[in-house]
């Protein structure tokens, strides 16, 4: 099973089995999620449903947010018991909460994104330095058609 033998086909069998398994986890999760357009097309039908939310505040000001969520607003509103008020604009949000008959949705449970960018800047920090410890010891070799160690190091018997 991992020997070398018909390498191309298992890798082409795994990309296949990924291709399919990404495609229908997208398929599935578009059958039970009530997206944010869906519902302000219908609104009559959706009034009440819970629906999801994630996206970076654009606005804040009397209990009401707007995010931006994939190119579109979506409109939120909270009471005042809540501290959605101190969050800042351009900070990222996600959450949950009914859909009401004006076409916001009010704010029942959420989680501020505190430190998103700490998580993206690290997280690029730590591929790139993948990247270039893997580019420093292999190459690619166009006859093999495969990755190969750039230097072999003779190691001493023990």
């Amino acid at each position: 099973m991992l020997s070398n033998k018909y390498r191309h086909l298992k890798i082409l069998a795994t990309l296949v089995i990924m291709t399919a398994l990404i495609w229908w986890g997208l398929n599935k999760a578009y059958e039970y999620e009530i997206t944010f357009p869906e519902a302000m097309a219908d609104l009559e039908t959706y009034a009440g449903e819970e629906l999801y939310f994630a996206g970076r505040i654009i606005e804040n000001n009397n209990n009401e947010i707007i995010l931006k969520d994939r190119s579109m607003e979506v409109y939120l509103s909270y009471d005042e018991s809540s501290n959605l008020a101190d969050i800042p604009v351009g900070k990222v949000i996600s959450g949950r909460g009914p859909l009401m008959a004006n076409g916001t949705i009010l704010v029942e449970d959420y989680h501020y994104h505190y430190f998103r960018w700490v998580k993206v800047w690290l997280s690029l920090f730590i591929t790139t330095g993948m990247f270039i410890m893997f580019w420093i010891k292999y190459k690619w070799d166009f006859r093999k058609w495969v990755f190969v160690e750039k230097f072999k190091v003779a190691h001493p018997r023990l």
